[in-house]
């Protein structure tokens, strides 16, 4: 039984190996050995890729969704020789799990183990490798996700806050909270890795965010001025259960054919400078 855990990011694409362990030989020794017969690694290929090999096979090969460049992650490799398989997580999420007889630590002949470099003649791992660990068991899941949770979630759900912190029209203006007038942009997802926004109103008829994804429409409505709270629910794959939320409190003026809204920007503009004042 074996897990590797690590916290990795990439500089480039390049087919590389990050991590190379109980293999044989170095570069220099690629005749006698085939260039590393025996391995358990991570190679860097668009995405970072599992691969276990013994003699010239590769008895199981796990890739990843693709990683953006210079962006940290956390990887975990986890080999459990009598189930015979291989699985790979990336942020604590089961990305691929391969099963093949030929899986067993055991197998693994080779003595040399290497970070950013291989016995291949490939080239060296560009990027970083930060708290690189090894336990001589099977980790579940949940154990995987507490490794990196304090920081690649907090991370994503960050980023996901920091972007829709301020609320912009579909045009992409800046909202007005008291003042609402134009339909609301409302990002559903593309915030942060691995992330989606779910959004609610309290009042569809005024703000309707269910009718097309990623936008409010705007209604004023005809007998007084509303007040709309907005939630923005932020969700990371894999840590559902950790979701937060925004709440946003908007007013929309009524429609009773008189147009308001200069009026009000020049009195909330005289507020702003008497504020400064």
């Amino acid at each position: 039984y074996i897990t590797v855990s690590m916290f990795c990011k990439t500089n480039t694409q390049q087919n590389s190996f990050a991590v190379s362990l109980l293999t044989k030989g170095t570069k220099n020794d690629a005749g006698i050995y085939n260039n590393g017969t025996d391995y358990l690694g991570f190679i860097n290929h668009n995405a970072l890729r599992a691969e276990f090999r013994t003699g010239s096979e590769t008895k199981g090969a796990a890739t990843g969704t693709p990683a953006v460049q210079n962006q940290w992650y956390h990887y975990a490799i986890v080999v459990d020789s009598d189930a015979h398989t291989m699985s790979l997580y990336k942020n604590g999420v089961l990305q691929n799990t391969v099963t093949n007889e030929g899986i067993d630590i055991s197998s693994l002949s080779g003595g040399q183990n290497y970070l950013g470099y291989t016995t291949w003649p490939d080239n060296d791992f560009a990027g970083a490798i930060d708290e690189f660990k090894v336990y001589n068991a099977t980790l579940t899941q949940g154990e995987i996700q507490s490794i990196c949770d304090d920081t690649l979630f907090e991370e994503q759900i960050n980023k996901a806050k920091d972007a829709i912190k301020d609320l912009k029209t579909t045009s992409g203006d800046a909202v007005d909270v008291n003042d609402v007038a134009d339909d609301l942009e409302l990002p559903t997802g593309g915030m942060a890795y691995e992330t989606t926004i779910e959004w609610t109103s309290d009042n569809n008829d005024v703000i309707d965010v269910t009718s097309q994804p990623g936008k409010g429409a705007v209604t004023p409505p005809t007998d007084e001025d509303a007040t709309v709270t907005l939630k923005a629910k932020i969700i990371v794959k894999g840590y559902e259960d950790r979701a937060e939320e925004i709440t946003y409190t908007l007013k929309v003026l009524k429609n009773d054919g008189i147009n308001k809204r200069p009026l009000l920007r020049a009195i909330n503009a005289a507020k702003e400078l008497l504020e400064d004042a």
